[in-house]
């Protein structure tokens, strides 16, 4: 394994990108077989001894976030996957609002998956902006917040996706605490 860098960087470091996209697909399905014991072993295996500081850093400080998260979605008894993206955008784990999206994507009709795209794109958006990465994140920011503006009909389990449009025109403005309108599955 190469020897960390100072920072944890997955858009410039491979580690890092391979630490957090295995932490981030581990605890995706550790939210839908409702076994967090699984993901604990996971990182194990993600962060076995020798590997650099950094990069142990991230994982422990994802598994604290992941912890909260998890604990927040089994107490609500839900598997409906637009609440679990709702608890993660609220934990400011972006990434991983992204890869829960994704996985219902695919099997959306048309007319929702522009309404999902918006919300990954948005998601995105706030990923940039916690990396310094403002343009990229100004870029992303227009693009999700047309889809959104446009589709929030196909978004309706969240009862302020107009705060979240207002708030991706405004770099300044942090990421709105999402509220969720149901219905939720048990």
């Amino acid at each position: 394994m190469p020897a960390a860098s100072a920072i944890f960087d997955p858009y410039e470091d491979r580690t890092a990108r391979d630490v957090r996209n295995r932490l981030s697909v581990a605890f995706v399905k550790a939210v839908r077989c409702g076994a967090f014991e699984g993901l604990l072993s996971a990182v194990e295996r993600i962060c076995p001894p020798g590997t650099g500081r950094v990069y142990c850093a991230f994982a422990n400080n994802r598994m604290n976030q992941y912890r909260h998260a998890f604990e927040t979605i089994r107490a609500a008894g839900t598997a409906d996957p637009i609440f679990q993206a709702v608890v993660l955008w609220n934990e400011g784990l972006f990434f991983e609002v992204h890869e829960i999206l994704e996985s219902i994507w695919n099997d959306a009709q048309q007319w929702r998956k522009e309404a999902l795209r918006g919300w990954i794109q948005a998601a995105g958006v706030y990923v940039h902006r916690q990396r310094g990465a403002n343009r990229a994140a100004e870029t992303l920011a227009a693009r999700a917040a047309a889809h959104l503006k446009a589709h929030r009909r196909e978004l309706s389990e969240i009862g302020n996706i107009e705060e979240l449009v207002e708030a991706l025109t405004d770099p300044d403005r942090p990421a709105p605490v999402l509220e969720f309108m149901g219905p939720m599955v048990k």
